[in-house]
C-alpha cells in the first residue's frame, strides 16, 4: 500500500501524474483543527459509504499539532478511502484559507464539505453528489447533535448505536431560511456541497471564527446567481462535550475570549462591507448576542440577553475609537496557487 499523499500548502505544484489526475465524482473536504478524536470516527464513518461513484477524502489542517496526519496515514493504510492530507502553519483561526487548500487539489467534480466534529450515514456522500446534476446549485445539509463526555467511546457508542441524538429548531429555521429572499443565509459551514467551479472559493480576509461560509453563500447566490436549497435528507451529527473547550467553537468556550469576539465583529463588519446592497437583517442575529460593557469597553457575550440592541454602526465605532483595525488580516482573499503534492 502506497503512503498517503501529505499536499503542503507553502509548496507549489510543477505537475501531477496521469493517476493523481484521474477524475473523481466527488471529493469530500474535511476541515479540522485538533480534532484526532472525533476525525478518527468521521473518518470510519466515511468507509461505510455506499457510492456507486469514484470518490476522495481531503483532510484539510489549519495548523494542528496534534498527530492528524498519523491518523491520516493510519486510515490510508487499510486502502478503503481514497484519501489525502493537507497542512497549514497555525496562524490563528483559518477556516477559510484551509478550505481553499482542499479545493485547489480536488479531483472531484462535486465538492462535499464537512467539519471533523461530524458525524454522517453511509448515504451521505451519494445523496449529496445526487443533486448536482444541474449547475449552479449550493446544497445545504442539516445538523442534529449529541453531547458526549470527554473520557466517552465515541466510536463504540457509535458503532452500537448508542448516541443521543438531540434534534433542535436550527433545521426549521433553515428551511425558513431557503425560501426566503435571502436563502444564502440557510448554509452551515460543517454540512454543504457544490459543484466545483472557478467561483466556488472562500474568501481569506476572514481571519478568525465565523461569517466565511456567509459570505461565501452569500456571493454565490447574489454574485453568480446560484440556487440554494435545504435538505434534511443530508444530515449529520454534530459532535459536542458536554463540558470542557471545543476547539472548532472558540466562542462556546465561557463565551468566548476578548480576542475571538473581535475577530468575530472584525468579520461581520467584512462581510458587510462586501455586500453592502445585501439585505444584512437575517444574517445578524449573532451580533445581537454581543454588548458592551460599559466598565470596560470590552465586548461581552451573552446569551441570555439576545436582544443587545448592538448595531454594525455601534461596532465600527468601537473599532475606530480603540484603533483596531478593520481591513483583512490576510492579503490572500483574492485568490491562490496550485499547491504541491508529497509522498511521505
Amino acid at each position: 500500500m502506497p503512503p498517503v499523499r501529505v499536499e503542503k500548502a507553502e509548496r507549489i505544484a510543477q505537475s501531477y501524474s496521469a493517476k493523481q489526475m484521474q477524475k473523481k465524482m466527488t471529493s469530500v473536504v474535511i476541515t479540522v483543527f485538533e480534532q484526532v478524536r472525533t476525525l478518527e470516527v468521521l473518518l470510519e464513518c466515511l468507509e461505510s459509504q455506499v457510492c456507486p461513484f469514484p470518490w476522495e477524502v481531503l483532510v484539510t489542517d489549519d495548523g494542528s499539532a496534534s498527530p492528524t496526519l498519523a491518523l491520516v496515514r493510519r486510515f490510508a493504510e487499510r486502502g478503503i478511502l481514497d484519501i489525502r492530507f493537507v497542512w497549514q502553519q497555525n496562524h490563528g483561526f483559518r477556516v477559510a484559507a484551509a478550505r481553499n487548500n482542499a479545493i485547489r487539489l480536488a479531483m472531484g467534480e462535486v465538492l462535499v464539505f464537512l467539519d471533523a466534529g461530524m458525524l454522517v450515514n453511509e448515504s451521505f456522500v451519494a445523496r449529496h453528489t445526487s443533486f448536482h446534476k444541474v449547475e449552479r446549485l449550493l446544497v445545504c445539509g442539516t445538523r442534529s447533535f449529541t453531547l458526549v463526555d470527554e473520557d466517552a467511546d465515541l466510536a463504540d457508542l457509535r458503532r452500537r448505536n448508542k448516541l443521543n441524538i438531540i434534534r433542535t429548531p436550527e433545521s426549521d429555521r433553515q428551511l425558513l431560511a431557503g425560501q426566503s429572499s435571502t436563502s444564502w443565509v440557510a448554509l452551515l459551514g460543517c454540512n454543504f456541497s457544490v459543484r466545483r467551479n472557478p467561483e466556488v472559493r472562500f474568501d481569506e480576509g476572514f481571519v478568525g471564527w465565523g461569517y466565511e461560509d456567509r459570505e461565501f453563500a452569500c456571493r454565490l447566490a447574489r454574485d453568480y446567481s446560484y440556487e440554494v436549497i435545504v435538505s434534511p435528507d443530508v444530515d449529520a451529527i454534530h459532535v459536542s462535550p458536554k463540558t470542557g473547550a471545543d476547539e472548532w467553537q472558540p466562542l462556546r468556550n465561557q463565551n468566548g475570549s476578548a480576542e475571538a469576539i473581535v475577530a468575530l465583529l472584525r468579520n461581520i463588519l467584512y462581510f458587510a462591507d462586501l455586500h453592502p446592497a445585501a439585505e444584512m437583517a437575517p444574517a445578524l442575529n449573532l451580533l445581537q448576542t454581543f454588548h458592551l460593557d460599559p466598565a470596560s469597553d470590552r465586548w461581552v457575550r451573552d446569551m441570555k440577553r439576545p436582544e443587545s440592541g448592538t448595531t454594525l454602526e455601534s461596532v465600527r465605532e468601537w473599532f475606530v475609537r480603540n484603533g483596531v483595525k478593520l481591513t483583512p488580516l490576510t492579503t490572500r482573499a483574492e485568490g491562490w496557487r496550485p499547491v504541491a503534492p508529497a509522498n511521505l
